[in-house]
């Protein structure tokens, strides 16, 4: 009986209820955000990155992931996204997560399994514009600083 007040505690305590919500995901996201709102808004940095992925896809064309950082993605037509993600292969405690702030000054954030170190953008041709990537990869929109961005997006949350 002890054992299994002291498994319901630990469930309840650690988050481990929903695992959308639980301390390490909002600890990471915390940390993410303050990071990229530094990265986003400092116009040096973006260009300095900008730059960078634009070498690299000079070097080794769009394969691999040529076409973007392990800080900004950079699509076809000049839009980027600064990002942060965590993949659940990385931490177990942490659920796929993305988020971004974006060209155009807005947050979104997505549940979509880009995979460590963003496997997935590693065999998928560059979008054409950032439109394009937020349809792509399930990102929805939000303030920057609430927990909104923990919900889940993908797959589709509806279906």
């Amino acid at each position: 009986m002890a054992a299994l007040v002291g498994a319901a505690f630990a469930y309840h305590s650690l988050g481990l209820r929903d695992p959308n919500y639980n301390k390490w995901r909002r600890e990471w996201k915390d940390a993410a955000l303050a990071a990229l709102a530094k990265q986003a808004s400092d116009a040096a940095w973006v260009a300095k990155e900008t730059r960078a992925v634009k070498a690299k896809l000079g070097a080794q064309g769009e394969d691999d992931g040529g076409w973007f950082s392990s800080n900004l993605l950079l699509m076809k037509n000049g839009d980027w996204i600064a990002y942060a993600s965590r993949c659940s292969k990385e931490d177990w405690r942490i659920r796929d997560i993305f988020i971004g702030r974006a060209t155009d000054g807005k947050w979104y954030y997505s549940t979509f399994h880009f995979c460590c170190g963003m496997l997935t953008l590693r065999v998928e041709d560059r979008p054409e514009s950032l439109d394009k990537f937020i349809t792509a990869y399930s990102l929805r929109e939000f303030d920057g600083r609430s927990d909104e961005c923990l919900k889940k997006t993908w797959p589709n949350p509806t279906q």
